[in-house]
């Protein structure tokens, strides 16, 4: 399923994964939430709890990924202050991909801390076309 992403003023379409997690999350949109940044990840909390399969600290850029520790939504485009000399993002503890942006990641580090980010449906999956 492909989602729409906003955070501030950039705007970029998302896969949702074939999992458990991912299926859950869709329900909840849309999501609307105030931008929290972790280096170069874009995260917020949560109310509600996700069902989480075993987390993973292994992620790349344009993950998108569910915080199982806080709960919460993360967004990796570059390094974060866990990364190791690969330069890949690693975040601070566990989490289960959700979805991958599927344009350049990289343009959400023009998102500040305490801007709107707002998952929902992309709008052809809203009336029912593929």
């Amino acid at each position: 399923m492909k989602i729409k992403l906003t955070a501030g003023k950039v705007t970029l379409p998302v896969e949702l994964a074939q999992n458990e997690t991912a299926k859950a999350f869709a329900k909840w949109l849309p999501l609307k939430a105030e931008a929290l940044r972790w280096g170069e990840e874009i995260y917020f909390y949560t109310d509600s709890k996700l069902p989480a399969a075993k987390g993973t600290l292994e992620v790349e850029i344009g993950d998108v990924a569910f915080w199982i520790g806080g709960p919460g939504i993360a967004i990796f485009f570059g390094e974060t202050p866990a990364s190791r000399a690969d330069g890949k993002p690693r975040p601070a503890s566990p989490v289960v991909i959700i979805g991958r942006v599927t344009d350049d990641a990289r343009k959400l580090s023009a998102v500040n801390e305490g801007e709107p980010v707002l998952f929902e449906r992309w709008p052809a999956e809203e009336k029912g076309a593929a």
